[in-house]
């Protein structure tokens, strides 16, 4: 079988709200930022490799009113806060030992993948890895499935998707992929042994 994982949320944290309460103590303000900043349409271009840092750093202080100094702050905490989910490690190590095949595909930045492939050394059982803004193509939009089965030469039916947001669950359940909304190390594992044995 072949195991796709994301990777911010799955792999890897990704608290938006921890990143906040870190920066900002008006809680009013955190939760303005929330939908300005990480539910913004800016931050969507931004993983799909449109945008750059300095632009999206730009619009945040312009949009928000924060100023440049905290915008450029809130960015920078975004890649320091991210540190691999307790067990995955083991679980990825766990399936390669099984002899399964492991794949990545993530909405993410360059930067952000330019700066975990850095600091972490989980990557080497990972046959290939599809971030968003390499390819141009973000979850859960069909492109960016088709790329990963295309390029590394996979059949839907016999993949199994990781990932935290159900709508890019949804997503890779409309190409025909197996998917699992992931919500914490012992549940993804729990539904993800069963479909191995398939």
């Amino acid at each position: 079988m072949n195991i796709i994982f994301d990777v911010g949320g799955v792999l890897i944290t990704w608290e938006p709200d921890a990143i906040l309460t870190s920066l900002f103590d008006d809680a009013e303000l955190r939760k303005r930022l929330r939908s300005e900043v990480f539910e913004h349409n800016d931050w969507i271009e931004y993983d799909r490799g449109v945008s750059s840092w300095n632009e999206v750093t730009s619009r945040i202080a312009e949009r928000t009113g924060i100023g440049i100094k905290n915008a450029e702050r809130l960015m920078a905490a975004t890649l320091d806060s991210l540190e691999p989910i307790a067990g995955m490690v083991e679980l990825i190590e766990e399936c390669k030992t099984k002899g399964h095949r492991l794949f990545c595909l993530s909405n993410m930045n360059g930067i952000t993948y330019a700066r975990l492939k850095e600091r972490y050394d989980f990557w080497a059982p990972f046959e290939g890895v599809v971030v968003s803004g390499h390819v141009g193509e973000v979850k859960p939009g069909p492109k960016i499935f088709q790329h990963l089965l295309q390029k590394y030469d996979l059949t839907a039916g016999e993949c199994v998707f990781i990932d935290d947001a159900q709508r890019n669950v949804d997503g890779a359940m409309r190409m025909g992929i197996n998917a699992i909304l992931f919500e914490s190390h012992s549940q993804c594992r729990s539904e993800l042994f069963p479909l191995l044995q398939d």
